[in-house]
């Protein structure tokens, strides 16, 4: 709507009639603009949304998920005392040069945040997930993944595969903030993290 209103601003102006060849060429201009916004305009209906659903041909992001597509990890997010989520990197192996970042706050001051990495595969010594009992990386840091890391079963016991069996984590000031970072080189399946 603000293309055609400055259009036809230029149209009835006397200055622009005066001036032939640079109002031509506004015209032009003014065209070519609208031409490529029609055609670049995002539409979740031809361009499917990456990690969420089309509403009104708008995309409506899954908890997590951000941008015009949903194509960008990360997102703040607020809990209720009952409520759950889970954080991903989403399908597949993670990007190269990714950095996301999330934060979980329950509104409440030292209530326990707990996180239990389902899945987690990084590139070891490279691509990185830091956990932060707080709001941001000035927090303290709790922990730092990186490499293959499995879920500790109940009664403790090691497979001998090489993996690396951790604890739940958790946090206490009813805040938390992760980020992730992975290097330009190479990928891996990523990760998959329960909260309440």
């Amino acid at each position: 709507m603000d293309d055609m209103t400055l259009f036809l601003f230029h149209v009835k102006s006397k200055y622009r009639r005066k001036c032939s060849l640079t109002y031509t060429f506004s015209v032009i201009f003014l065209l070519f603009v609208t031409l490529l916004r029609t055609v670049y305009c995002i539409d979740c209906v031809k361009t499917p949304c990456d990690h969420g659903s089309c509403v009104n041909q708008t995309c409506v992001c899954d908890p997590g998920w951000q941008g015009d597509l949903c194509e960008s990890c990360g997102g703040r997010f607020r809990l209720n005392s009952s409520e759950a989520g889970v954080i991903t990197d989403g399908a597949g192996n993670y990007s190269i040069d990714t950095k996301c970042a999330w934060v979980i706050d329950t509104g409440l001051n030292n209530v326990t945040l707990r996180f239990r990495l389902d899945a987690f595969a990084t590139e070891c010594g490279w691509d990185h997930l830091y956990v932060y009992d707080g709001d941001s990386i000035y927090s303290t840091l709790v922990a730092a993944f990186s490499g293959l890391l499995v879920q500790q079963d109940s009664s403790g016991d090691s497979s001998g595969d090489g993996s690396i069996r951790v604890p739940e984590v958790t946090t206490h000031s009813g805040k938390a903030y992760l980020y992730f970072y992975s290097d330009v080189a190479y990928t891996m399946p990523g990760f998959s993290i329960t909260y309440r």
